[in-house]
This record gives C-alpha cells, structure tokens and sequence, in this order.
C-alpha cells in the first residue's frame, strides 16, 4: 500500500471479507500478507482518519497460489477561503458548509474575523458548498459546487451580496 507519491504506508489496517474474515497490518515496506484463506472471492479494505476509504472487490483467491494487489492510496483534501461582501469587506461568522452527495455528510465551520475559513480531511469528492450569513444581516446566501482532490487544499472563496429590498405601496382606488 502506497500514497500517491510512491511511499510506503506503515501499520495500515486492512479488513479482508469473504469466505474467511480477517484483518492484518502493512509493513514497513507498506506489504502485507495473508495466510489461511480458502479459495473464493474476497474484498480488502481500507480506512484511514489520514487517507480516503480504498477497497479492491473481487479478489479472487484460488488454491495454493499468491496474489499481488497494489492499492494506491489518497490523503484527504482541504477546501478553504474566503467570505468578503460586495465591496471586498471581511465577513466574520459566516457559517460555510460543504455537503458531499455520496456519503449524504454535511461538515461546517465558521469564518474567523478576517473572513477566512478551512475545512479539512475531507474525501475526494464534488461536494455542494454553501455559505450563511450570520443572522441579523442583510447579505444573501451564496451557493457553488468544489471538487476536492486529495492531499491539496481546494479554494473557493464567497460574496455575499446584498439582498434586493421589496417595496410595496398599497393605493387606494375609487
């Protein structure tokens, strides 16, 4: 098991399913081997608080033979930015939020008093980002899509606009 750069991931669980049901650890050398399995098919899998979920489906084992399976793994990903208002002022306690379609979660954060925010170990994904004005503002809500691609930090930065006034005069006719 290795990152995207080539190095080797130590001491990473990996949970086999299948006929047998098991676990083990890489190596040093981000190796691992199982022994004892029975001939089937079988699913590895991954996970990691630093990587994305990996998994190899359908790994089939047969009788008295060894298998090679190279799993490449991604670190998380990051977005982060900035909130500022119409005329570029910093937009503090703004609440952003990103929701990843996939997984159905939804992480947020606020902005800190420059108007800057990060969000971090987030899944390789297209999430849906919004971003809330604090309550008692005038601003309206500012909503896009970010693509987060592992180990970088995406950057998608808000303005919040001003909302329209509606103003209605009531005429008496007759």
């Amino acid at each position: 098991v290795i990152t995207k750069s080539s190095i080797p991931v130590n001491n990473l669980k990996i949970d086999i399913s299948g006929p047998v049901v098991t676990e083990t650890f890489t190596a040093g050398t981000g190796t691992f081997t199982i022994t004892g399995l029975i001939p089937g098919m079988y699913r590895l899998s991954i996970s990691s608080p630093s990587y994305s979920f990996k998994s190899a489906d359908n790994v089939y084992v047969a009788s008295n033979a060894t298998q090679t399976i190279n799993i490449g793994l991604t670190g998380k990903g990051s977005i982060s930015g900035n909130v500022r208002d119409e005329l570029g002022r910093a937009v503090s306690y703004a609440l952003v939020t990103v929701y990843n379609p996939l997984t159905r979660i939804t992480v947020s954060t606020y902005t800190a008093i420059n108007g800057s925010y990060m969000i971090t170990d987030l899944d390789e994904a297209d999430y849906v980002s919004g971003c809330y004005p604090s309550s008692g503002t005038v601003l309206a809500l500012d909503k896009s899509t970010v693509t987060v691609t592992g180990d970088f930090i995406s950057i998608q930065n808000f303005i919040l606009k001003t909302s329209g006034t509606l103003r209605v005069t009531v005429i008496k006719n007759g």
